[in-house]
C-alpha cells in the first residue's frame, strides 16, 4: 500500500538518497577499521546498526529496491544537494556556536556560502537527467 504513496520520481529519489547512505556507511565502516587497525566499539557500531535498521526500514515499507550500484550522474546530484543544503549552516551568524564572531565576518563569508550554495544547486541540476512527462503522473 505505501508503495503506491510515491510517484516513480519520487521513488527515484527516495532511493538514491537511501542507497547513498547506504554506501557511506559502509565506506565509512571500512575507514574506521582501517585507520584504527581494530573493531568498532560497541556504541559506534550499534549506532551504524540502527541506522542501517532504519534504511532497509524504508527500503521495506515503500518496496524501494536493495543496494542497487548507483548511477554516477544520480550520485553527483545527490552529494550536491545534500551539501546545498548543508553549506548555509557556514554563514557567520550560524558560527556564533563556535565563538564570537567578527562583527565584518558576515559581509566578507556570507556571500561566498551563499555563491557556493547556488553553484552546488546547479550541479546537482547539471548532474539530475529531466524529468519525462510519464514521470509526472
Amino acid at each position: 500500500m505505501s508503495e503506491l504513496m510515491l510517484t516513480e520520481n519520487q521513488r527515484r529519489h527516495l532511493t538514491t538518497y537511501v542507497h547513498l547512505l547506504q554506501e557511506e556507511l559502509v565506506q565509512l565502516r571500512h575507514l574506521l577499521e582501517l585507520r584504527q587497525h581494530v573493531p568498532l566499539g560497541d556504541r559506534l557500531h550499534d549506532a551504524m546498526a540502527n541506522v542501517d535498521g532504519a534504511l532497509r526500514r524504508l527500503e521495506e515499507t515503500f518496496g524501494l529496491p536493495t543496494r542497487m550500484p548507483m548511477d554516477a550522474r544520480r550520485r553527483v546530484g545527490a552529494v550536491a544537494n545534500i551539501w546545498a543544503a548543508r553549506v548555509p549552516e557556514l554563514r557567520a551568524a550560524r558560527l556564533r556556536g563556535y565563538g564570537p564572531v567578527h562583527p565584518q565576518l558576515a559581509t566578507l563569508l556570507d556571500p561566498l556560502v551563499e555563491d557556493l550554495t547556488r553553484r552546488l544547486f546547479a550541479l546537482a541540476d547539471a548532474a539530475t537527467p529531466p524529468a519525462t512527462e510519464e514521470d509526472a503522473c
